[in-house]
This record gives structure tokens, C-alpha cells and sequence, in this order.
């Protein structure tokens, strides 16, 4: 079983739920943590985040899948924004992410703001 659809740009999209179910599980988020989902594209992990309990910050720079995101995931805050740009939360956050492969040293490597 395919667990992600490649996308261009080098982007695998996560296709299974059960997946996406068990890295939150495995990450052992709790009830009210704050949590930021990089790459947030389909709104599987998002959404797995959110059925914790995780008060989620979903990062997505297509325009497209974040209007789906919104959409979806209306307890979310999905900032439409490459993730290397973005302003992180100040208070205390865990990034659960499929994190878009092709991007990931910038992501890494860019400065908190």
C-alpha cells in the first residue's frame, strides 16, 4: 500500500489515514499542545493533530490545498506561507510534519523571526 502521492517540486503527499493516525499517536501529543504541521497539503495530519486534542498551526503554500485546509480543518490556523518564511509561535510548539523533502534544509536552516 502507497502511503503518499508524489507531487512536483518533490512533494509526497500523506494518503493514509491510519498513517497519519499513527504518528500523532507515536509523537504522543496531548490534549491543548500547541502544534505546528509543516507542509500541511491534504489535511490528514492536520486533522489526526486536531482529533488529539492539539491546538494546530497548519503551514501550507499552496493556495489551493490551504483553501481546502480551511475547509477541512476549521480548528485549525493554516497560514498560507513557505514554511522557511514563517513566523513561529513564540510560546512553547512541536512541529509534527510530513516535511516537504525537497525544502527541508531551507526549513532547517531558517532563522526564527
Amino acid at each position: 500500500m502507497v502511503s503518499a502521492g508524489v507531487r512536483p517540486g518533490g512533494r509526497h503527499l500523506l494518503c493514509s489515514r491510519s498513517l497519519a493516525e499513527e504518528i500523532v499517536r507515536d509523537a504522543g501529543i496531548g490534549s491543548g499542545e500547541l502544534v505546528v504541521d509543516v507542509g500541511a497539503g491534504t489535511g490528514l495530519l492536520t486533522r489526526a493533530l486536531l482529533d488529539a486534542g492539539a491546538q494546530v498551526v497548519a503551514v501550507e503554500p499552496d493556495p489551493r490545498s490551504a483553501a481546502r485546509l480551511r475547509r477541512s480543518c476549521p480548528g485549525a490556523r493554516v497560514v498560507e506561507a513557505p514554511a522557511a518564511s514563517v513566523e513561529w509561535p513564540i510560546r512553547p510548539f512541536r512541529v509534527v510534519a510530513n516535511l516537504p523533502f525537497h525544502a527541508s534544509a531551507e526549513i532547517c536552516r531558517a532563522p526564527a523571526r
